[in-house]
């Protein structure tokens, strides 16, 4: 990817929190991807359709590694090293299928913005972007499928939509727009701006891959079932949809340049 494209979308992400990267995974392969993600979350989904419309598969390394190398395609890796570094980690992948009619989500900021949890970053937030989340389109994101709803400029409000009093979480927001993008693209957004899942209004399903970036000196062992962090986190609310480290057996059999995102986030014996 040459210079200059990676630059203009870095300032998009600075300027309005997010930007779609075309050709993250070429058209050879999202056919592959996708058929995979949508195997791996009919056998270890964490939601049944009937129970919102989504299906999840979290930790998605330990079930399957064949998206493992997009994880360093070079036109996503090189706009997340522009923002978060030179040794980018991902502490967690998940594969998602969102069925028609599934239902629309609440506008949130993701973590470590989210005051739905007792330890999360105070407000006002400071100008730095900490945490990069990615969706990887392997279906086409549009209107009716359901592209994510997001607010441009949102994450340098500052704060989160659990700030704001009297704010429905549901409404409909004047400066919202919905993502479109062709499957092999992706969308890349500081977890600061706000955003919704959108209702899937086709006869098909919407498939995808969450990938979560961090730099490596960032914390994120409250993401991690069982450790003390997630413990003090999560309060007496009774959520368990965390995140399992990358078993080790999983981690020794990946190659060298995938290992070193998941290095920060190894099962240990």
């Amino acid at each position: 990817m040459n210079r200059s494209q990676t630059d203009q979308y870095v300032e998009q992400i600075r300027r309005d929190g997010y930007c779609v990267i075309e050709g993250v995974i070429g058209a050879e392969d999202v056919v592959r991807v996708r058929d995979d993600a949508i195997a791996v979350t009919h056998q270890d989904k964490r939601y049944k359709p009937e129970l919102g419309g989504i299906a999840v598969a979290q930790d998605l390394i330990n079930s399957s590694q064949i998206f493992a190398p997009f994880l360093l395609s070079p036109p996503l890796i090189a706009v997340i090293k522009a923002l978060l570094g030179p040794l980018p980690r991902v502490n967690s992948a998940s594969a998602l299928v969102s069925y028609p009619g599934n239902q629309q989500g609440d506008w949130h900021t993701d973590w470590p913005y989210s005051e739905e949890f007792k330890d999360y970053m105070p407000s006002p937030y400071p100008d730095l972007t900490m945490h990069v989340s990615t969706l990887w389109m392997l279906t086409s994101f549009d209107r009716m499928t359901g592209g994510t709803r997001i607010i441009p400029g949102s994450h340098r409000w500052g704060d989160s939509p659990q700030h704001r009093e009297g704010f429905d979480p549901f409404s409909v927001h004047p400066d919202e727009v919905q993502v479109e993008g062709d499957a092999g693209s992706a969308l890349v957004w500081d977890t600061r701006a706000w955003h919704a899942i959108a209702s899937n209004r086709s006869e098909e399903r919407r498939v995808a891959i969450a990938a979560r970036y961090a730099p490596w000196w960032l914390n994120s062992n409250s993401q991690v079932n069982g450790t003390l962090e997630r413990l003090n986190m999560m309060g007496d609310n009774g959520r368990t949809d965390g995140f399992t480290r990358v078993k080790s057996e999983v981690f020794e059999a990946l190659p060298d340049d995938i290992k070193s995102v998941f290095v920060n986030n190894v099962e240990r014996g």
